[in-house]
């Protein structure tokens, strides 16, 4: 039983408690012990597409219908999910996680950055402008976002152009987005 400090007079006779002013933060550490990640396997599936000026580290894992466009580089020990995207020019340093489904363009990676199942990073969105016809699309330019060591993007969450997420901003060590 995890509980906070607060809750203690509540808990049964003759159990042992774990005690943290963070229950829920407690759980999730206690759950992962018992689901840690999977080992990188290293090599790309037969069914991946890695194009001819892609840099994949040998240590890294490019997974089932997964695309590492050219001019990619996928630092050591990157896991690529299946049917992610990594676009061209994208780098990603060591220890990466990129979920299935996940795309990524006009972007630098740093090291042990988890981006999650079905994210979009700097894709198409960056912005807009309003016009008489409608709204225009403000296209991403150059290398944004730049996401550095220990940060996770869950599935519903974009990050662009207007987001550079870095140490300078406040976002380093282990953090999540979302």
């Amino acid at each position: 039983m995890i509980v906070h400090p607060d809750m203690l007079s509540r808990v049964p006779r003759g159990t042992v408690p774990i005690v943290t002013t963070e229950p829920y933060a407690g759980w999730a550490r206690v759950a992962a012990l018992f689901y840690p990640p999977l080992p990188v396997r290293p090599g790309v599936h037969l069914s991946a597409f890695v194009a001819e000026g892609a840099r994949v580290d040998p240590s890294a894992e490019v997974g089932p219908f997964a695309l590492v466009e050219d001019g990619a580089e996928v630092g050591a020990r990157c896991r690529i999910g299946p049917y992610a995207a990594v676009g061209s020019g994208v780098v990603l340093g060591p220890d990466c996680r990129i979920g299935a489904h996940a795309s990524l363009s006009h972007a630098l990676v740093g090291a042990r950055v988890y981006v999650y199942p079905g994210a979009r990073i700097g894709q198409e969105g960056f912005s807009f402008a309003r016009a008489e016809t409608g709204f225009l699309t403000i296209p991403q330019l150059e290398h944004f976002p730049s996401l550095l060591n220990r940060v996770g993007f869950p599935r519903h969450e974009r990050s662009d152009s207007s987001h550079v997420l870095a140490e300078e901003a406040g976002m380093h060590g282990e953090c999540a987005v979302g």
